[in-house]
């Protein structure tokens, strides 16, 4: 009896030491995971090893007494000795994976901020590199003054003072949106407005152009009021801070000059005062004031929860083939022609007038748009308060005697019917602006648009950013309803000289995946695949994740209050206003199939694409929350993603965050 009782006290007395030995050990990890910087020595390389308390040689002495007391209890007592060995081995490798899972959400939420910070030096040290006489804080303060010009051009619905620095398909698009502000008798207000800092956020070269893209951040009070009785439409009348981001565009090469610029209305060759009227020309000097050569052209304003990286060319199928026959083509020009090419389309369908196209559509599609607007009569549907997405070209190639180029747009807009008897939407008259707004939900499209020229032209790299020139004479062109330069008499709309219109069509149209697949098959296995590595940096914008949280919100038609704090955080996180999410609500909620209608209308094309895409978005502060990834999981299954393969992308899309993010954080340390 008291053998047994003897045997029972050394066993629960061996069991208490090994015990008290894996807390030990535990509490001293846990200790070092709570200092800061996790304990985790980033410069070394090693995930392993301690944070440089001088504990190390404590934590080693703790460790070889446990694993010393463990051996001896399994010699002399095998019959535990040995489970407690498995039982430890599973438990310590579930603890390993927990905080080898913790460890790499921890590097990828701790490197965030150092990628941006990171990004912006190596901006500006490419930027240096070509350019000896690039200075930041010069550039920066241009920047704040044409920040200023073009929010008081939208409050006075005048671009007059802000037009010299804009691409002729940014500059058509302001112009025609604040036709329609005027056409509605609605005055987008601004006042109280500075600006509070200026960020670099990504810089991209190509052999004809150097972009880069600023991040501009302000406070104002914005708000729209009627210019008939001054009454308050939307908007706030508390001052509140917002984000934009800037493109801008010049050509590589292109070095500083020092004089005032086409951002202070001057030639930035000559430094000329400029003239009014979109000259394409220095009227002194001769030069081309928007080809980028002596100075940036603003491209895109997008917003800062809209904004992401598209100019990838390794994913436009046939680009790197066409660029042999054609070496000054660039994604630049069709993106800035593109865009004047939208913008007039929704201006003619709005007016019914098809003068708007005559010039840069071939005549088909202009005759069958026309017959389109004469047999609507009195019901004619056009789109109101429109915006466009992204304008991202898709393939380019040669079919015998043309060449053809598509364009994908991602646009939306409130449709809406003319009521012709009344007058055209030009001269309805309206009693308040009010009514233009009520109870009209704006919905997402997608669209291609096929363009075509013969198949001798060449691109112009002068003209890139003069969409709405003549290619011939350069002249501005007029708004007659002839397909001819009015300067120089050239026909605008063959295709001689530069790309026009052949057709619009949904990306789901048969045309346009014959055309792509007729490209694909013949161009090389590797072209339509991204070469760069996205990161939660640049990967999708927030805009887009806060659509598909809402669709799969929506999805089963029961709202629960986690879901709701989910599109809290996450509006909070990407800086997108309540009224955004009002209207993304109401825009989804009125599709039979939210989800289905998100993924339709995603920026992002391939579904699979979207899907990695999402996964970095949701890793980015290092852990992917329970409501993420059941809305990842809706979108594997829509994606027609099975589960193993759910879980292979899920660990390597993580691993890449991780390297990426490691990396970024070892090359701080170096310095």
């Amino acid at each position: 009896m008291n053998k047994r009782r003897v045997l029972k006290n050394r066993i629960l007395f061996s069991l208490s030491v090994i015990i008290l030995l894996i807390l030990s050990v535990i509490l001293i990890y846990e200790t070092a995971d709570a200092r800061a910087g996790g304990g985790h020595n980033y410069s070394s390389g090693s995930r392993g090893r301690g944070g440089g308390s001088g504990s190390g040689g404590g934590d080693i002495t703790v460790i070889f007494r446990l694993i010393i007391e463990l051996l001896r209890f399994t010699y002399y007592y095998p019959q535990f000795g040995i489970p407690l060995i498995i039982v430890l081995a599973i438990g310590g490798y579930i603890l390993y994976k927990k905080g080898d899972n913790a460890f790499t959400g921890f590097v990828i939420s701790k490197a965030s901020p150092i990628i941006d910070e990171a990004e912006e030096k190596r901006v500006i040290n490419t930027l240096q590199l070509n350019d000896p006489y690039f200075d930041k804080q010069t550039f920066v303060e241009r920047i704040k003054k044409a920040f200023v010009l073009i929010q008081n051009a939208w409050t006075e619905r005048d671009l007059k003072n802000a037009e010299f620095f804009l691409s002729d398909g940014t500059y058509e698009q302001f112009s025609i949106q604040l036709e329609e502000l005027k056409r509605d008798h609605v005055i987008d207000h601004m006042e109280s407005l500075s600006v509070n800092d200026v960020k670099f956020l990504k810089h991209e070269q190509s052999d004809n152009f150097s972009v880069i893209h600023v991040a501009i951040t302000a406070e104002g009070i914005n708000y729209r009021k009627s210019d008939i009785d001054g009454s308050y439409i939307e908007g706030s009348k508390f001052r509140e801070p917002f984000t934009e981001v800037w493109t801008l565009i010049r050509r590589t090469g292109a070095k500083t000059t020092g004089k005032p610029g086409l951002m202070e209305g001057s030639c930035p060759n000559c430094g000329n005062p400029v003239k009014l009227g979109r000259l394409s020309k220095c009227d002194v000097c001769n030069s081309v004031l928007r080809s980028g050569q002596h100075d940036w052209v603003l491209t895109k304003i997008t917003q800062r929860s809209a904004w992401r990286i598209t100019s990838d060319t390794a994913t436009v199928v046939g680009y790197s083939k066409y660029k042999i026959k054609d070496p000054a083509f660039n994604t630049q020009h069709i993106e800035d022609k593109v865009s004047v090419m939208f913008w007039r389309k929704i201006t003619a369908e709005k007016l019914g007038d098809i003068s708007f196209l005559r010039k840069i559509a071939q005549n088909d599609f202009c005759d069958k748009e026309e017959l389109l607007y004469k047999n609507s009569k009195n019901d004619r549907n056009f789109f109101s308060r429109c915006g466009v997405g992204s304008i991202n070209l898709i393939a380019v190639g040669n079919f015998g005697v043309e060449d053809k180029a598509l364009a994908e747009v991602v646009w939306s807009g409130i449709p809406t019917m003319a009521d012709i008897s009344a007058g055209t939407p030009s001269t309805k008259p309206k009693t308040t602006a009010k009514s233009y707004y009520s109870n009209r939900i704006p919905v997402n499209y997608k669209q291609i648009f096929i363009l075509t020229r013969k198949a001798n032209a060449k691109t112009l790299l002068d003209s890139s950013l003069s969409s709405a020139h003549c290619p011939n004479c350069g002249a501005p062109e007029s708004k007659s309803s002839a397909n001819e330069c009015d300067y120089c008499g050239t026909v605008m709309n063959s295709g001689e000289k530069d790309w026009v219109l052949e057709d619009v069509v949904f990306s789901n149209d048969a045309k346009a995946r014959k055309l792509i697949q007729s490209l694909k098959a013949n161009t090389s296995p590797q072209a339509g695949k991204s070469t760069q590595n996205p990161t939660f940096k640049n990967s999708i914008s927030g805009l887009e994740m806060i659509r598909w949280a809402i669709g799969m919100m929506l999805a089963d038609g029961i709202v629960e209050q986690s879901e709701i704090d989910y599109i809290g955080e996450l509006s909070h996180k990407y800086s997108i206003t309540k009224n955004q999410i009002s209207e993304i609500i109401k825009e989804i909620s009125s599709q039979p199939n939210p989800v289905d209608y998100v993924m339709k209308t995603s920026t992002v094309t391939d579904s699979r694409e979207l899907f990695k895409c999402l996964i970095t978005m949701a890793m980015a502060d290092g852990k992917i929350s329970k409501e993420e990834m059941q809305m990842l999981k809706e979108i594997a299954k829509n994606s027609n993603i099975v589960e193993p393969e759910f879980s292979r992308i899920l660990q390597e899309e993580r691993k890449n965050l991780y390297r990426a993010s490691f990396s970024a954080i070892k090359e701080v340390r170096k310095k």
